[in-house]
């Protein structure tokens, strides 16, 4: 799946997904394992891509797509994508 694809398809159970598992991380972060939070991302994202990495500030995710690699975090309240390598 291509970035641009992928980010429209990044809808509304991704989102919770992903603002839950931040305000538990800005909470839980000093006793739980950032990794966890990484295998529940790859578990619920089934789209044709691979979420292949997790940044712990600011909380990110990484998906790799056919044409690239994004990264997605929560920037002044809005979700952000951006290509990285």
């Amino acid at each position: 799946m291509k970035k641009l694809d992928f980010w429209k398809v990044f809808n509304e159970k991704h989102i919770n997904l992903f603002a839950e598992l931040n305000a538990r991380w800005k909470d839980e972060k000093e006793y739980e394992d950032i990794k966890e939070y990484l295998e529940c991302f790859k578990k619920n994202i089934k789209e044709d891509v691979e979420v292949y990495g997790i940044l712990k500030s600011p909380f990110a995710i990484k998906v790799k797509c056919i044409d690239g690699n994004i990264k997605i975090k929560i920037k002044n309240g809005r979700f952000h994508a951006e290509s990285i390598k």
